[in-house]
């Protein structure tokens, strides 16, 4: 329907109201929670090629492109970068160096390529060297050039002549990376560590000093008097090299997916106090401003592989052999979101939040804490369930309405009064034998436990204080988890989601099933249900309970481990066996959008979202308490894009008003009155986020 005007401003209101609101400009700020953090991309830019790396200088990188060479990208503008110019190599273009003018391609067998950027619309070749290399890192000082082929060793070319490059001399080494500062030389080599070499001259150097590990050095970055070393799966190191002869560690930061091969550290770069380290699949941003105790502030999960990392001007560009060039702001990413953890006294199995209360399950009975401020959570009791030296090995726990319900191992079943939190009271037991692997959920005055080999267990707890074991429903398989809603049960073992009718708990029947593999947890919102499995989110279509049917996927960074899913506003909150979350937008469950990672130490074995904040549990971590919040709004009342509120607002609304522009219908009634000019008031008064 097209708007009809019912009312416009006379001349004589446009100044007075253009007075008023020219008084109401005041700046506001954003929040900050992991949502408004991860969403950060700019840009990118893709080709067929595989991106082996990136180097920025001022508004221009410069990338390396495997078979199709080096190509330049104007990313003045870095949500849409351009790319002006290419140099096809004759090899495969994998690592570069630029200084000045002049690019310096490692070209894989084709050695040392030397191109005049000078236009970077149009690029030329000065000169080159080959010596049937397998030319893999690059790095310039002065006339001369370090070609790192971990075939045949360090290659010291003279470029005085760079259309003439000459052979000076070779240093064996199995060579990963290279970086020279003045006359030093720092050699990463993939299974023997950092070497050191003084490069006074060229034609004799002279060995200084080494350092090794654990890990195979994937490259090293030099700031000042400090060494950053990238170790695959043992994440970065930090030594101080101020004597080169006696490198030595000084702090380290290892990836909490240890051992999972996304997570492996692959390139470093530092700016000021913080190193932007490039892993298989995305990067991560740590505060280095203590080197001997590097801080993990976030990062960014994408499947990769990511090859090269640069930052300039607030942003990183990654060399991301899949995609392409990418592009994040990092310009305003603050300390972690993360709002406090809370370590109880023993291991956490399992843990259910209710308001600001923490009912914890632990293997021998239930904690319980007081979480209203994370900052510095408050124990208040204790329940012990079994004799003092009997353990329940696996704990699963759901709480409501001052009722704590609690699976144990070889304990049991049992109901708790938490209504006086400082003195939980056993009311009732069942004596059954636990799954390590089992998860509880509760529907009405039903439990259902997802029981291993013993199928779904149904309780009925109407009286907590004489819980009965109505039935037992088997699959045939391994069952460990379960979602109840209403009068459904969501049920999956290794292979399949059972949808499950309880209207009658005494005697559930099968509605329907679909298939999947790995299969780790379900949550069901609405008609979708979401299922983790092994490396995948599942979006299902339950909307016909008798035949589910799975509409999307979305990789994840899991590979392994249990993993749970929770989904709120079109946000699904993934935890991760090696430690945090992993967020995804599904508000199209067709097209799940990946929005990012953020990551924490320690294991999380489940997790819960209330309102704006995600509580991450584990064994190790105890209970980590993360704000994930999301950006305020957009500025309804910023007319002119500016994401600031001035003047030019003002004018663009009263032209519009005027105008019976549909921008200056506020109220979306299809009129243009009064009502209108007191929501754009309203709006421009609350501030531009």
């Amino acid at each position: 329907m097209i708007p009809t005007p019912i009312h416009k401003l006379t001349t004589k209101l446009l100044p007075t109201l253009l007075l008023a609101l020219s008084t109401l400009l005041t700046p506001q700020s954003k929040a900050d929670g992991v949502q408004c953090l991860l969403r950060d991309t700019n840009g990118s830019f893709d080709t067929l090629g595989f991106f082996r790396d990136v180097k920025t200088i001022g508004t221009l990188a410069y990338a390396a492109v495997d078979h199709d060479g080096l190509q330049i990208f104007d990313v003045s503008n870095p949500d849409a970068p351009v790319r002006i110019g290419f140099f096809n190599t004759p090899g495969r273009a994998t690592k570069i160096e630029v200084i000045g003018t002049t690019a310096y391609i490692a070209d894989k067998e084709q050695g040392l390529q030397i191109i005049d950027v000078s236009d970077p619309t149009s690029l030329t070749l000065i000169g080159s060297y080959n010596l049937n290399s397998n030319s893999l890192s690059i790095a310039v000082s002065g006339t001369t050039a370090y070609l790192g082929d971990p075939d045949t060793g360090v290659l010291i070319i003279d470029i005085s002549d760079p259309t003439s490059p000459m052979l000076i001399r070779t240093i064996n080494s199995q060579v990963s990376d290279i970086t020279v500062v003045d006359h030093t030389l720092y050699i990463a080599e993939y299974n023997a560590g950092l070497r050191i070499f003084d490069m006074t001259n060229p034609a004799a150097p002279v060995f200084l000093g080494s350092y090794n590990t654990l890990g195979a050095f994937r490259s090293v970055t030099i700031d000042g008097t400090l060494a950053y070393v990238a170790l695959n799966e043992y994440g970065m190191k930090i030594l101080d090299v101020s004597d080169p002869q006696n490198p030595t560690l000084l702090g380290s930061h290892e990836n909490p997916g240890f051992g999972i091969d996304f997570r492996y550290a692959y390139d470093i770069e530092i700016v000021g106090t913080r190193a932007y380290v490039a892993v298989q699949s995305g990067f991560d941003i740590i505060d280095v401003s203590d080197p001997t105790a590097p801080v993990f502030i976030n990062g960014h999960f994408d499947p990769g592989p990511i090859r090269g990392i640069s930052v300039e001007n607030g942003n990183v560009f990654l060399a991301n052999e899949s995609k392409g060039l990418q592009i994040f702001d990092v310009s305003n990413v603050p300390p972690s979101p993360s709002l406090g953890t809370y370590q109880a006294p023993d291991p956490i199995f399992d843990a259910a939040i209710v308001g600001t209360t923490a009912y914890i399950a632990y293997d021998n009975g239930l904690h319980i804490a007081d979480l209203s401020n994370p900052s510095s959570p408050v124990p208040l009791g204790t329940y012990i369930a079994g004799d003092a030296g009997s353990s329940g090995r696996a704990a699963k726990i759901t709480a409501e309405d001052g009722i704590a319900y609690i699976a144990l191992g070889n304990i049991g079943f049992q109901t708790i009064d938490v209504s006086d939190p400082s003195s939980p009271q056993p009311l009732g037991s069942i004596d059954i034998s636990v799954s390590y692997f089992s998860e509880i959920s509760k529907a009405g005055t039903m439990i259902y436990l997802a029981n291993g080999d013993s199928g779904l267990q149904i309780f009925d707890v109407s009286n907590p204080a004489a819980p009965t074991l109505l039935s037992t429903f088997s699959t045939g398989n391994f069952t460990h988890g379960v979602h109840a809603v209403g009068t459904t049960a969501y049920l999956i073992d290794t292979h399949n989601l059972h949808i499950i009718d309880v209207s009658d708990p005494s005697a559930p029947t099968l509605t329907g099933s679909v298939s999947s593999i790995n299969l780790k947890d379900v949550t069901v919102v609405g008609t979708t249900a979401y299922l983790v499995a092994n490396s995948f989110i599942h979006i299902v279509d339950v909307s016909n309970p008798a035949a589910p049917t799975i509409i999307s996927s979305a990789q994840t960074p899991q590979s392994n481990g249990r993993g749970r899913i929770s989904v709120v506003d079109s946000i699904a909150y993934h935890s991760l066996a090696f430690g945090g979350v992993y967020v995804l937008d599904v508000s199209n469950p067709f097209a799940p959008q990946p929005m990012g990672l953020f990551r924490n130490n320690g294991g999380s074995h489940n997790l819960q979202v209330i309102e704006n904040t995600a509580y991450l549990f584990g064994s190790s971590l105890g209970i980590s308490m993360i704000d994930i919040s999301d950006c305020p709004p957009n500025c309804p009342a910023d007319l002119n894009g500016d994401e600031s509120y001035d003047f030019f607002d003002i004018a663009t609304f009263l032209t519009a008003f005027s105008n019976s522009d549909p921008i200056a219908d506020f109220t979306a009634d299809g009129q243009y009155d009064f009502f209108d000019i007191a929501a754009f008031l309203t709006a421009f008064t609350a501030g531009c986020p």
